[in-house]
């Protein structure tokens, strides 16, 4: 049911978010340096919210996400703190897929392989996915605002 409901909420609120977040970076309007600008902010705020997750605690990690969080603040810091709890964070290596932005939303689509560590088994695990991250600058901090598809976190 949850598979059926996340495709859903993808086909229908991925390209809402990708048409509300403006252009793409590559586009004639953006100028480069403006480009290449919004792509390093990226890597330092996925960055970031990895290093957030790889060491949790609730009330640091709670202030790296919007008060505005679509659709549940707490029901998704309660789902990344359950992650944290099910696996030790190792590792993450990712690549930038797209960049988009307008005014105070920055949308980051990001391919992502993680290692880790199930904490009951101990057995090493290598995932990998896709995903969109929406970032929202609030009084000059940058705060993840939605997530699409497959997070780091999960």
């Amino acid at each position: 049911m949850r598979k059926i409901y996340l495709t859903a909420m993808l086909a229908i609120v991925l390209p809402v978010v990708a048409a509300g977040c403006g252009r793409m970076m590559d586009s004639p309007g953006v100028s480069a340096p403006a480009a290449l600008e919004n792509r390093e902010l990226a890597t330092r705020l996925v960055q970031e919210d990895w290093d957030a997750f790889a060491n949790f605690f609730r009330a640091d990690f709670s202030q790296r996400v919007s008060d505005e969080f679509i659709p549940d603040k707490a029901g998704f810091i309660n789902a990344v703190e359950e992650s944290f709890y099910q696996t030790t964070p190792i590792d993450l290596s990712f690549t930038l897929n797209e960049v988009l932005e307008q005014e105070d939303k920055l949308a980051v689509s990001v391919s992502w392989q993680k290692k880790s560590v199930e904490r009951s088994s101990g057995e090493l695990v290598l995932r990998q996915g896709e995903g969109l991250m929406v970032y929202v600058n609030e009084n000059g901090q940058w705060r993840i605002y939605q997530v699409q598809g497959q997070p780091i976190f999960f």
